[in-house]
């Protein structure tokens, strides 16, 4: 069963190297199995060894015309292409591009928010050790900030736990490394 599949992957791995040859490409094919058990093939009946040319098996492949040549896409291009519809998981290159990008953005949003809020209740806290007075809106922005700080902690914590889910999941469907990020 093995060395089927191995014989038609090497099979269609040759179609397939005809195939982008410009112009027209016939050949016959020979396949034969060495001593060792090595499958082998070429498109030259005198490569194959004597005491294995009666042991060969030959594929007639017809001749194809290639109207234009094909190429590697560059890396940049083949997200672009992706793009055009591919699924990763249940869903398109968009949608997960889409699902990082708000989570980034909600991360860094919050993230930016805390420190803010860390700094002023520091600053707040300093300013009292050395007999500084305050006004009420600060002492009011302290004590919100103080009650806020645990529940923004709290909440970005399982944006990072969000975070990670995704990009194992990401990681797991195949989306590229420059949609999941770092």
């Amino acid at each position: 069963m093995k060395d089927k599949r191995i014989n038609i992957k090497i099979v269609l791995f040759v179609l397939f190297v005809f195939f982008l040859s410009a112009g027209y490409a016939a050949a016959d094919l020979y396949k034969w199995v060495n001593e060792d058990g090595v499958v082998n093939m070429t498109d030259d009946l005198g490569k194959i060894p004597e005491k294995f040319r009666a042991g060969a098996k030959v594929y007639k492949v017809e001749p194809v015309e290639i109207k234009e040549k094909t190429s590697v896409p560059i890396a940049g291009a083949e997200i672009r292409r992706q793009r055009s519809g591919d699924l990763y998981g249940d869903h398109t290159l968009e949608w997960w591009e889409d699902q990082f990008s708000r989570i980034y953005e909600e991360r860094d949003s919050l993230s930016a928010d805390i420190e803010k809020k860390k700094t002023f209740i520091r600053i707040f806290e300093a300013g009292r050790r050395f007999g500084q007075t305050f006004g009420e809106t600060d002492v009011a922005n302290y004590r919100r900030y103080k009650k806020e700080l645990s529940s923004d902690e709290k909440r970005l914590a399982e944006i990072e736990g969000e975070l990670k889910d995704l990009r194992r999941k990401a990681t797991y469907y195949g989306v590229p490394r420059t949609v999941r990020g770092k």
